[in-house]
């Protein structure tokens, strides 16, 4: 997404940051959030900041096979899991990381010259159920990403994807049931029948864990809303960049602008017309189906969206 002109001021920042000190001894950053929640587009634009050495989905089992038993898995934070760590270790190791879904000059230190100092970006969808575990064991600073279950569901539909499976990987997991979801247990089984009821289920699960570890052991974990990103781009991002640490360039501007004001029409790269994106979902999904997701997510009680939760009526309305 970046022009020419762009990729060298990119790639002289990077190459500075180390001797202006912009990226020493800082923590890592950790990424998280359910697919499709806006995680992609979040870290096209903290990666303008100078010094970020990025680490693409390393948990992803469509890119790293081996993470396949990784993937999804659930940990307690005080886990002594030797076969989880060494995975981690290996997956954070800069000279193995060169299988990065995203290609970019915001890569060029990481691939060609892996020593180069830099401070650690990672961002994972599918090591949610882990995070108290990656929070203890790495001690990177999280960002949660979150957004509207219909938003998230109409992305999912259009790709063909299926939450059903990811409810069978929770509901195998009694540690999981034990410590969070037992209360819903019998939901989650229910909700298989259904897309619709799957993902609202699923949402409900994944964000009532994250956020029941945050209310009780974790306040400073971040969460972002996908919507308030869309709506207020640049202040609300200005407010993650100084939440971080991170220093705002010439490059962040031109990236913002460019990932905002238009549409790639390309499914995985995040350049939307953002002002439109938060409702799109409301002239994609039926009103019964909109209702479907409501119902099975709204028992989690997720402190977010209450004018969607709340709404006793839908009629014909896409609310």
């Amino acid at each position: 997404m970046l022009d020419k002109k762009h990729k060298l001021i990119k790639l002289t920042l990077d190459v500075l940051a180390p001797v202006l000190g912009a990226v020493v001894r800082e923590p890592p950053i950790f990424i998280a959030g359910m697919p499709r929640s806006g995680t992609t587009w979040i870290v096209y634009t903290l990666t303008t900041a100078a010094g970020i050495k990025y680490f693409h989905e390393p948990f992803n089992p469509y890119i790293f096979p081996e993470a396949e038993k990784y993937s999804s898995k659930y940990l307690q934070v005080d886990d002594e899991d030797k076969e989880f760590a060494a995975y981690c270790r290996k997956v954070l190791n800069p000279y193995w990381s060169d299988r990065m879904m995203i290609k970019d000059v915001h890569y060029l230190i990481d691939k060609k010259v892996p020593w180069w100092p830099g401070r650690l970006m990672i961002k994972d969808v599918h090591s949610l159920m882990a995070l108290e575990w990656i929070d203890r064991h790495i001690t990177p600073v999280i960002v949660i990403a979150l957004r509207h279950p219909c938003g998230l569901a109409s992305s999912w539909f259009q790709a063909s994807w299926k939450p059903e499976k990811s409810i069978k990987k929770l509901l195998n997991q009694p540690k999981l049931i034990e410590d969070y979801l037992q209360p819903f247990e019998s939901l989650l089984r229910e909700a298989q029948k259904d897309f619709f009821t799957s993902i609202g289920a699923l949402w409900g699960a994944c964000y009532y864990v994250l956020l029941e570890q945050k209310r009780k052991n974790h306040p400073n974990w971040i969460v972002v809303k996908h919507e308030d990103l869309c709506q207020e781009p640049v202040e609300q991002y200005r407010q993650l960049f100084k939440q971080l640490n991170l220093h705002w360039n010439r490059v962040t501007d031109y990236i913002l602008d460019a990932s905002t004001t238009g549409d790639s029409g390309k499914y995985y790269i995040p350049k939307r017309i953002s002002s439109q994106e938060p409702d799109k979902w409301k002239k994609i999904l039926e009103p019964e189906q909109i209702k479907l997701i409501r119902d099975f997510a709204q028992p989690f009680g997720i402190p977010y969206y209450q004018e969607y939760f709340c709404s006793l009526h839908l009629g014909n309305s896409k609310i």
